[in-house]
Order: structure tokens, then sequence, then C-alpha cells
């Protein structure tokens, strides 16, 4: 059975007894197997003075047992001796003994060593040895694996790649790329002229008469188109809509017309309004909406 040891726990599961220090005048519950001076003197001595370190690792290694289903008593009782003789050595009691183990930290002769903190890996201590016991001789370093040997060399030669075919040679003839141009080997080349180039078509462009003019001339409460050219037009395959926009003013025959409403409303003659002439509607409808 695998048990985790604690600070001198190991010393009490091997039920060693040790008899050469006279047992300290402490109140604290005895602990089988390890007197109260064997455990001070491996605190204080071994450990430095640190209880607080040997307490907090005996505790998880009393957690460690009851957590793989074994018997943590024994680990809890040490937790019980440690917290109590820690709270006599504050208390001054106990100054001879503490002086003692600071000055002459090595236990006595078969007591199990107590692990030292570096001897405590992830919180518990691996197993410990008697005092004064030849450590094992470090297992040798594993020797590094011979090299793998280099593949033979290929006993024949590896065939050659096929040398690259020539490309065939282009079909010779005249041969017609484009009317448009002159090549070596074109029908042109061989004294026919070249056909011409076809005349670009004519812009579709679809005529239309203005608006006829009322008969009174007023174009009040017509719609907002312009006067002097056709309401549709088609220039260069573009439609254009010829009407003036919400709110525009146009002078037209001497007469000023404001858009409102979507149809023209009469507004008196044009040159009562200042910079008419910036109004016209020859002026304005020059060019397509």
């Amino acid at each position: 059975m695998k048990l985790v040891r604690s600070l001198i726990v190991a010393a009490g599961l091997t039920g060693l007894a040790g008899t050469a220090y006279a047992d300290l005048d402490s109140q604290c519950p005895d602990y089988p197997g390890q007197t109260h001076a064997q455990i001070l003197r491996g605190v204080e001595g071994r450990l430095k003075g640190d209880w607080d370190f040997a307490i907090k690792t005996t505790k998880r290694s009393a957690k460690r047992l009851k957590d793989s289903g074994q018997d943590a008593s024994q680990a809890e009782l040490f937790v019980t001796v440690l917290t109590c003789l820690r709270d006599e050595v504050k208390a001054g009691k106990h100054a001879d003994a503490v002086a003692e183990a600071r000055e002459n930290p090595k236990p006595e002769a078969g007591t199990p060593a107590p692990p030292s903190k570096a001897d405590f890996s992830n919180g518990s201590a691996q197993g410990g040895a008697t005092e004064g016991s030849v450590a094992p001789a470090p297992a040798p370093a594993p020797e590094p694996a011979p090299a793998p040997a280099p593949a033979p060399a290929l006993a024949e030669a590896t065939a050659p790649a096929p040398a690259p075919q020539p490309a065939p040679a282009p079909a010779t003839g005249p041969i017609i790329v484009s009317s448009q141009g002159v090549l070596p080997g074109t029908a042109e080349s061989y004294g026919q002229a070249p056909a011409p180039a076809p005349a670009p078509a004519p812009a579709a462009t679809q005529e239309a008469a203005a608006p006829p003019a009322p008969a009174d001339g007023d174009y009040s409460g017509q719609a907002c188109a312009y006067f002097t050219r056709p309401y549709e037009e088609v220039i260069d395959g573009l439609r254009h809509i010829n009407r003036y926009n919400e709110g525009e003013w146009v002078c037209h025959s001497g007469t000023m017309y404001a858009c409102l409403g979507g149809a023209w409303e009469s507004k008196g003659p044009c040159d009562k309004y200042n910079r008419w002439e910036t109004r016209l509607s020859s002026t304005l409808e020059a060019t397509p909406k």
C-alpha cells in the first residue's frame, strides 16, 4: 500500500521509537511510536521551525489517504499533535529543546529521516530513508540509439527521361487574320487590296416637333413641359423626358411662368423681375433634359 508520508508520519508508521532524548513536559496527545521530543526535533531541526508547513503537508496527506479509500486516522492524529506542539512552542515552552534542535538538527540514530521541503512534490512527501543510509546509485544514462545506416545506392542507373519532341512547324499558306491589317502570309500580302473599314452607323435619333403653342398664347394650367422641345426625345438610344421640376421659373414669349403643383402658373411680364434674362426658355432648353 502506497502511503503518502507527511513530515514525521513515516517515523510513526514504521513503529520505531527513540529513547536517547528525554521527552518533553507536554500536554499534547501522545503519538504512537514517536515522542514529543522527536517530533519537535524534526520540525525545529530539519524544517527550521516551519510548523505551518508541516501541518499543511500532513493535512494534504490525510486528504489523499481518504480520497484513495485508505485509513487516515494516524495522519489526522499527527496533525493534532503538530498543532498542539506548535502552540506550546509559540507560548515559550520547550525553549531549551528548540535551541538544541536548531543547533544540532541531526536526529537520533535509527530514527527515520523526516522529509525536507525539497522532498515534497505537489504537497506530498515521497517515502523517507533511514538517516545515515547510503543513497542508491543513480540509474545509468541511456545510450543513444545508433544512427540508421544509409540505404545502398541503386545498382542500376535510372533510365534517362525521354528528350522533348520538337514542336510541329506552323502551317504555311495565306491565312487571313483580320481585314483591318496586313500580316506576312495573309491575302493582303499577296497583292489583294484590304477590304474597306465599315462606316460607323449613324446615331439613332427620334425627331419630334415642339408642342404647339396655345391659341391664346397662355400656358397657364398646362403641364410643366419644355416650351421649345418635344416632351419626349430619344437620342443615341437614350430617352429624355423634357419637363421642369417643381418650383422652377421660366421666361417664355415675354411671360414669366412658375411650375407649381405640376402645372404652369403665369407670373406676369418677365421684365419686372431681376435677372430675368437668365431664365429664358431658349437658353434653358438648348439641350434635352
